[in-house]
């Protein structure tokens, strides 16, 4: 391998760098910690305190985007508003909007181009359009989880109907396959996605379309939203079937627990096919109902056999969950606990594997309807058959996978425990691509939240109304604004400060914050709370009150529904128009107070598991998280910002160009009487075993590193993951990029020439290569071309010519001396084209 060489005197690569969260000119994200600590100087011989960090990986070209659409009963009316936005998601990526130097979105001058076309003069595009898109949608049927009898089986077996989907892309279903017939940009090889590659965007929205058209509403009332996307995207093994087996240390023959077998191959060649491994990846959640994502294996599919009551939980469950002396009363006390006394004696009872086959201990069908077996568990039953939420946070967030811990840690693994690789983060064997960097995946779920509890208010403090903006809060402002408190409470959604969020089968009450207005009782008017309507009485106790209600697009006849015999999700099917019919169910209330047969609204549930790992995974991936409301505040005026799931796109569009646009920076660089600015960046490009791969040309804008910095920067390597051990030294090559200046001292005429051409001209000269540093505040370079960042930060790097990051590499900073912090850089509103 080429030896690296060392630093020239003077050089005067930008310390903008250093302790980074900096995204490269050609919008390439990056994180890091650090501060600030003293002005950025010039390089000096007498310093030795050279500091490395990674500052970029990639310029983001493609994106894979998967779609988990919860196809149970209720939802098509959701899923055809999701329709309605598949051209506002494609436009947004594949012709990104033109925008002026002050971020003023010009549409009408966007739509009349194709997205390799360049905005009319004065406007540029607010990021690079990304012309590699891969489209992939699953829904939340996994089936029964191994119940002997419940309504989650296909008859004709797994993937012939709409209850055992278990992952697979929906285009390579029946259902799938025969909505894409005759489409473009499907997948060739058949395995169920959609390909854009900067043609036919017309074919792309159609068939993206179709596919949602077909998601349909006869899945599993189990709705595994979060285990759905996670074997789908990152299981390295995905289960074939759940195969029926005596319980360890059972006496009996009876075969009463499951165990997964087999490998599910066609999920990991349609995995292997649509997710590439540099791309940025989005996970996006479309479900009007909580998770009830069941463990597969032992005897977690008691919870799903409907034709079994559960066992009821020991005293403590209901008010302390957490005690260590909760637990259900079909099993033993724990350890230390006394036997409670509303649990009966199973001393006489049959044990099988963790529980008792016996019919006491067991809830009345009051307290246990089939229909609600996924809330409260542990409070209700002792016990929580769904897998912890933090296993969906770690699987988007960690390299490296727990296999035998439901919440895959592999800080809590063990000596014993079997740790695997995260799909998400690898490549294939012997492959030059560099794994995909944490900050490329993101997580955005469309869910049971009143869009009033996290729109941008701007008015703090007053009431939200239907004449406010439909902005909805970034990550960040929900922590600061103590939303989360609003929707999941300290307890994960026990006690939610917004009742609503509250998820209970009785009548709630108190007052909802964002609309300042109490929850109205089962009596009230036609919609007596804006949100919800109000509450209601289910029928047999087996349904939830709504997080929040809209209105359809269309209103729905159940009567006449009812009588063609088509039954589907249709809710006012009762047979009295008095106030009391319905069960006062605010779906089926007209205007005038009484309720009818016509439904008018649409619902949806708390989504608190969903939420619950947006907020975990987004304390790590804070700009990656993203929450938007089911419930759209406009289904009638399809020109309005508001309509429909158009403010939720753009809040994930948004979101996404953190990574696709370029960046500015909040603090000023420090620049001796010369001009410079002491760093060095640094690339390092994978060549595998290829060590005659390794060159460093100035006719590139490239040169050697200096020896110093080698170690450091293969150490940072391998804290970033990119590799391990002596791989750092020899299957990657290590290049300085150049400054438009040169490296060495005196700055030649032509040298002076190149910089200035830099950091003044919009369209610089082919000759121009390297980087420059352009601040309008201190009078470098033309304010024009760092107008589009934000008054306070109108300062940057810019990269031209051979200088541009190089796709395929990860880039580090060697600084002397000094930190620079994540919150030194910010977003630019628009792309430069520099």
């Amino acid at each position: 391998m080429k030896s690296q060489g060392k630093f020239k005197r003077g050089k005067s690569l930008s310390s903008l760098f250093v302790r980074l969260g900096v995204v490269s000119l050609l919008g390439v994200g990056i994180t890091a910690t650090g501060c600030l600590d003293r002005p950025v100087g010039k390089l000096s011989p007498e310093t030795t305190s050279l500091i490395v960090d990674k500052i970029s990986q990639d310029r983001v070209d493609k994106i894979d985007l998967l779609f988990m659409v919860d196809n149970s009963a209720s939802m098509a009316d959701k899923q055809a508003i999701l329709q309605d936005a598949v051209p506002d998601l494609v436009g947004r990526l594949v012709n990104p909007v033109c925008v002026d130097n002050m971020g003023v979105a010009n549409q009408a001058a966007t739509d009349a181009l194709q997205p390799t076309d360049d905005c009319p003069a004065g406007l540029g595009r607010e990021f690079e359009p990304i012309l590699d898109i891969h489209i992939g949608v699953i829904t939340s049927s996994l089936g029964g989880f191994g119940a002997n009898s419940n309504a989650c089986k296909d008859p004709g077996g797994p993937r012939t109907g709409e209850k055992e989907d278990m992952a697979s892309l929906l285009g390579a279903l029946p259902r799938g396959q025969a909505a894409l017939m005759g489409e473009t940009n499907v997948n060739a090889a058949g395995l169920g996605f959609l390909e854009w590659t900067g043609t036919g965007r017309a074919g792309l929205e159609s068939a993206f379309s179709k596919l949602v058209a077909v998601t349909g509403e006869e899945g599993c009332g189990y709705e595994a939203s979060l285990e759905a996307w996670y074997r789908f995207l990152v299981d390295p093994e995905p289960y074939d079937q759940l195969t029926a087996v005596v319980c360890p240390g059972a006496p009996g023959p009876d075969m009463n627990c499951r165990t997964p077998s087999g490998i599910d191959n066609g999920i990991l060649a349609q995995r292997a096919a649509f997710l590439r491994p540099n791309s940025l990846v989005a996970v996006i959640m479309l479900t009007d109902e909580n998770d009830c994502s069941v463990k597969a294996g032992g005897q977690a599919w008691y919870v799903a056999e409907t034709g079994t009551a559960m066992w009821r939980a020991a005293s403590k469950c209901d008010a302390s969950p957490t005690d260590p002396c909760c637990y259900s009363c079909g099993q033993a006390p724990p350890a230390g606990c006394a036997a409670d006394p509303v649990c009966g004696d199973p001393a006489n009872t049959v044990e099988s594997g963790d529980f008792y086959l016996d019919a006491m201990n067991r809830l009345d069908a009051i307290k246990d309807p089939g229909n609600l077996r996924c809330f409260h568990q542990k409070q209700r039953f002792g016990v929580d058959f769904l897998y912890p939420t933090q296993r969906y946070a770690n699987a988007l967030t960690q390299r490296s996978l727990c296999m035998t811990r439901n919440d895959l840690s592999v800080d809590n693994c063990g000596d014993t425990g079997r740790v695997v690789a995260n799909p998400l983060f690898t490549v294939p064997d012997g492959s030059n691509i560099l794994p995909r960097d944490e900050s490329l995946v993101f997580l955005a779920g469309i869910v049971g939240v009143p869009w009033q509890d996290i729109v941008v208010n701007p008015a703090p403090g007053m009431p939200i109304t239907g004449n406010v903006p439909l902005k909805y809060q970034t990550y960040e402002q929900m922590s600061t604004n103590h939303t989360w408190d609003l929707l999941l409470g300290p307890d994960n959604g026990l006690t939610p400060g917004d009742p609503l969020m509250l998820e209970q089968v009785s009548a709630r009450s108190g007052n909802s914050p964002a609309v300042n207005e109490p929850l109205a009782p089962v009596t009230a008017g036609h919609m007596a709370n804006s949100i919800n309507g109000h509450e209601w009485t289910p029928g047999g106790s087996d349904d939830l009150q709504y997080a929040c209600i809209m209105p359809l697009p269309m209103p729905r006849d159940c009567a006449a529904l009812t009588a063609a015999g088509d039954m589907r999700a249709c809710d006012c099917q009762g047979p009295t128009e008095t106030p009391d019919g319905q069960n006062n169910n605010p779906l089926c209330q007209k205007a005038n107070d009484n309720y009818g047969f016509v439904q008018n609204y649409a619902k949806a549930y708390p989504g608190i598991r969903e939420l619950d790992v947006i907020n975990q995974f987004g304390t790590l991936r804070p700009k990656n998280a993203v929450v938007a409301s089911i419930c759209a505040r406009n289904v009638d005026d399809p020109t309005a910002d508001d309509y429909g799931y158009r403010p939720a796109i753009g809040a994930i569009v948004d979101s996404l160009k953190e990574q696709l646009q370029d960046r500015c920076l909040a603090r000023p660089l420090a620049i001796d009487a010369e001009g410079n600015v002491p760093c060095s960046i640094v690339e390092a490009k994978p060549i595998g075993d290829s060590t005659a791969a390794c060159t460093c040309s100035p006719a590139a804008a490239r040169d050697d590193v200096r020896a110093e910095a080698v170690p450091l920067v293969h150490r940072k390597m391998e804290q970033s993951g990119l590799c391990k051990g002596a791989d750092c030294a020899t299957k990657f090559c290590l290049c300085e990029v150049t400054p438009t200046r040169g490296s060495d001292p005196p700055v030649t005429v032509d040298e002076k020439a190149a910089e200035v051409d830099c950091q003044t001209n919009e369209v610089t000269a082919s000759s121009t290569n390297g980087w420059c540093y352009i601040d309008a505040d201190q009078g470098i370079g033309s304010p024009a071309i760092v107008a589009k960042c934000p008054a306070t930060a109108r300062r940057k790097l810019r990269f031209v010519g051979k200088g541009k990051l190089a796709q395929g590499t990860t880039t580090f900073v060697a600084c002397l001396g000094a930190n620079l912090a994540s919150s030194s850089v910010v977003p630019m509103t628009a792309a430069d084209g520099g």
